[in-house]
């Protein structure tokens, strides 16, 4: 049976009765944002303690644009990516997600952006940490990269869901790229332009039953991941420990759909 995790904190809750509650939910996983390096220990604790596995990293992507661009933001950009590697290395978290752009209209690529991403991908290569970029709205810039890397081993894939559903409705990432999945970001949302609304599973118009098909066809064995909130309005009013109880059931349900059962 495979793994299922969720984003750490995803409910207003502290973060021992968090770890605690998935874990007795049947949640074997997690993945964070780069915490500073004392509250690192404090989950690399929790999770010992609780036996959950700590599977990615997420790089920050606040200004992910700025990589770029030739000023001090996509300086200060390109370290933060760098600092995001060092902290998995650390941590023994064997893969950081990485997005390429934000928004609609991003930069043009440019040559400094290429040496910059050039000597992320060298940088991972020597900590042993997996790049895994992630589908967001310009197909071109993905599949530019993964083209550029693919002989890279230490480049790879990360399939969000929702991200697909809202950002690129005419066009399955997986069919190209399952190759290369390593990690996944699971949600839901209402398929608008844009609409990245990171409900739980079956809560939106995610086709399910094709993302289902899409696992089965592939090699791919690793965590089912959610991507979820509770910050959404049909979710704001909803208690905690609820909310986590049908995060739950709903990755349980597709891992039982992909799984054939």
């Amino acid at each position: 049976m495979r793994k299922i995790g969720i984003n750490m904190l995803a409910t207003k809750m502290p973060a021992q009765e968090y770890v605690k509650t998935i874990k007795e939910l049947g949640f074997d996983a997690v993945f964070t944002g780069v915490p500073s390096m004392e509250t690192a220990q404090s989950y690399a604790s929790l999770f010992a303690k609780y036996g959950i596995s700590w599977d990615t990293i997420h790089s920050p992507f606040h200004h992910i644009n700025d990589m770029w661009l030739d000023n001090e933001d996509g300086a200060n950009m390109h370290k933060e990516l760098l600092h995001a590697i060092d902290m998995c290395a650390i941590m023994q978290v064997p893969i950081t997600v990485i997005h390429l752009s934000s928004g609609f209209t991003p930069p043009d690529l440019t040559p400094l952006g290429h040496k910059r991403y050039d000597a992320i991908v060298e940088h991972a290569a020597k900590k042993n940490v997996i790049l895994a970029f992630e589908n967001l709205r310009k197909l071109g810039n993905f599949a530019y990269f993964m083209e550029r890397y693919e002989n890279e081993p230490h480049v790879a894939f990360c399939w969000d869901t929702g991200h697909e559903n809202c950002y690129t409705p005419d066009f399955e990432f997986m069919p190209l790229f399952h190759k290369k999945l390593v990690c996944t970001h699971i949600h839901d949302n209402d398929g608008g332009r844009g609409n990245d609304q990171h409900w739980l599973p079956f809560d939106g118009n995610v086709n399910f039953d094709r993302v289902a098909e899409h696992f089965r066809s592939c090699d791919f064995d690793g965590t089912l991941m959610l991507e979820v909130g509770c910050g959404d309005d049909r979710y704001r009013d909803m208690d905690p420990h609820e909310f986590l109880s049908r995060a739950a059931a709903s990755i349980k349900r597709l891992r039982d759909m992909v799984e054939g059962k």
